[in-house]
């Protein structure tokens, strides 16, 4: 199956690169795509009203949020592995029912507790957490799922057409569900994304069933996604960049923030500069086949890896010297924010969509193993790098942890880059 996808270590195409049927004239990704762009509008309301409820309702502090956050993100320490294992050997149509119904039922339980009165800092963490295992459940199964949904020669334009729907929402999304919060409150609006999943799980029922492996789950499985990855060197090599990236990112992230404020940013200014990234990711996601046709996967990925690390180093280096403009100091620090986060964005789109082909590429029998255990690496990384940057904020400048963050990247790149 490998032999049917490109390969970025030879950069010759396979039938991938090649015209390929429009996955779209396919009844089954068509409701596919429709539920998971629903989902991530979905994703976008209670992304943002979750901790807008615990502080305005509960008068919630930053350590508060802090733990309702990290409750959402700890289903991928503890069960990320197993998930995979499990993921292998049952129906993946029905564990993505169970993903969707499952966010449905927990999340529409904050607005009915909140009309009752008895909502609670402990329910949302629980909520936090239970909608995080969920939503794991669900991005290792659905990168498990597309390959049976499309023919091998559409997967990279599957892939493509899922990223802009991202994108779009990731552009658009933040704005309604400011504008719907604000119209309705952060606990009622917790009724949309619940609904949201609630048609996704509905519209999941007309979708192809697939088969349930016919072995038993054996627990020596759980640790066996780590040696399929490391068997084969492409995968290997994906996945520590996404590794060495998601350390330097999470270890920058917070600063990156704290640069922003520094440089006179406002709330609004940085919403404006996070959506114009999302935009260039999905020019970058609509260009990628055409650089893939001209260039080839092997050099179109070598760019997207170069855009992704140069946009995070070049933003400490031009903000620094932002002293120069005085008189236009808040406008020269959009431009530069927005500039190096549109390079960032638009490369990790370049690079990412023939990264998810290639790993989809993998045996179907082992492709929930493989996606939980390079997800559950990625995911280890970015707690390690947030937790890092923690430690080293009291002895280092904001400006110094992106440099940091941004060379652990940078780094992984030359790496590849230097790979024959």
């Amino acid at each position: 199956m490998y032999d049917q996808l490109p390969d970025p270590e030879t950069g010759q195409p396979g039938p991938a690169d090649r015209p390929s049927q429009n996955p779209v004239a396919r009844r089954a990704f068509r409701i596919f795509w429709s539920a998971q762009t629903l989902s991530l509008l979905g994703l976008q309301v209670s992304g943002l009203a979750m901790p807008l409820t615990a502080m305005a309702v509960l008068d919630a502090d930053a350590r508060t949020l802090s733990i309702i956050s990290a409750a959402g993100q700890a289903p991928w320490i503890i069960l990320g592995l197993l998930t995979g294992a499990v993921v292998d050997r049952l129906p993946r149509r029905t564990m993505i029912m169970i993903s969707h119904f499952g966010r449905a039922l927990i999340m529409i339980s904050i607005p009915v507790c909140w009309l009752l009165g008895t909502l609670s800092v402990p329910q949302l963490i629980m909520v936090s957490a239970g909608v995080g295992l969920l939503a794991m459940i669900f991005e290792i199964t659905y990168h498990a799922y597309l390959p049976g949904l499309v023919p091998p020669d559409a997967l990279a334009e599957a892939n493509r057409r899922l990223a802009v729907t991202d994108g779009m929402a990731r552009a658009g999304g933040p704005a309604i569900a400011g504008v719907v919060i604000q119209a309705i409150g952060g606990s009622l609006a917790m009724i949309i994304p619940a609904g949201c999943h609630l048609a996704c799980g509905i519209g999941t029922l007309l979708l192809p069933s697939s088969p349930r492996a016919p072995q038993r789950f054996r627990p020596a499985e759980v640790i066996s996604g780590g040696r399929l990855l490391w068997s084969d060197r492409r995968l290997r090599t994906l996945v520590v960049q996404e590794m060495c990236f998601g350390l330097g990112f999470a270890f920058s992230s917070a600063a990156i923030l704290v640069r922003y404020a520094r440089a006179g940013l406002s709330a609004s200014m940085i919403g404006m500069v996070l959506g114009i990234a999302a935009v260039a990711g999905i020019v970058g996601s609509v260009c990628s086949r055409r650089l893939a046709v001209r260039i080839g996967n092997r050099t179109m990925m070598r760019i997207g890896l170069t855009m992704r690390t140069a946009g995070l180093l070049a933003l400490p280096l031009l903000l620094g010297g932002l002293d120069l403009l005085p008189d236009h100091r808040v406008v020269a620090a959009v431009a530069v924010s927005a500039g190096c986060r549109a390079i960032q964005s638009a490369g990790w789109s370049i690079w990412d969509i023939p990264r998810l082909t290639i790993m989809q590429s993998s045996d179907p029998a082992t492709l929930g193993r493989i996606n939980g255990t390079a997800l559950f690496s990625t995911r280890a990384c970015e707690l390690l790098g947030a937790g890092a940057a923690a430690l080293a904020a009291a002895a280092i400048g904001p400006g110094m942890l992106i440099v940091v963050g941004a060379s652990v990247s940078g780094i992984a790149t030359v790496g590849y880059l230097l790979r024959r």
